[in-house]
């Protein structure tokens, strides 16, 4: 005999508690690492682009040069799309992604916005800060409480500054 919803067993509030905090235990904890540095779409998506078409996977030193911007800054750039899943670490070098190779070897910039909305609505912690704005909530609680549930080691204007860019990024 099949159960309808009303036969279904509610979960207290208690109960809802505990499994919040399982979810942040062990789903969020130490899963996001935001570089303290507030990076462009657009840098991030040569960078993706470059790394496509390169034969072999490149130093930080090489992506710096395609993107024509400091290593310091292309670290940010490599740890962001490490962070929502377009780059990925092969010992000292870096790489695409597999899965995303073939399609950003033949887009231009301007279709790059479209790969990585794509990517950045996979994002928990994106998706997160959005649906807080859609909530009525500030952008500034918005990264704050973004922070505090994925345990993002850097500062929430950092969060803010990098989520709110991506937003924007949304609308394009």
């Amino acid at each position: 005999m099949r159960k309808n919803w009303k036969q279904t067993k509610i979960i207290t509030k208690e109960n809802q508690r505990v499994i919040n905090r399982w979810i942040v235990s062990n789903l969020m904890s130490d899963e996001y690492n935001l570089y303290s540095r507030s990076v462009k779409p657009e840098p991030l998506i040569e960078a993706v682009i470059g790394l496509a078409n390169s034969p072999q996977p490149l130093n930080d030193r090489e992506v710096s040069e395609i993107i024509d911007m400091s290593v310091a800054y292309t670290r940010a750039v490599i740890q962001l799309g490490t962070e929502i899943g377009l780059i990925k670490q092969v010992g000292d070098n870096y790489s695409i992604v597999q899965n995303v190779k073939e399609e950003a070897r033949k887009m231009s910039p301007e279709q790059g916005f479209v790969l990585l909305n794509r990517y950045a609505q996979r994002y928990e912690p994106f998706m997160t800060f959005i649906s807080f704005i859609d909530k009525g909530f500030n952008p500034d609680r918005s990264a704050n409480t973004v922070k505090t549930l994925y345990s993002i080691e850097v500062p929430s204007d950092i969060i803010k500054n990098n989520l709110l860019i991506w937003v924007k990024g949304q609308t394009c």
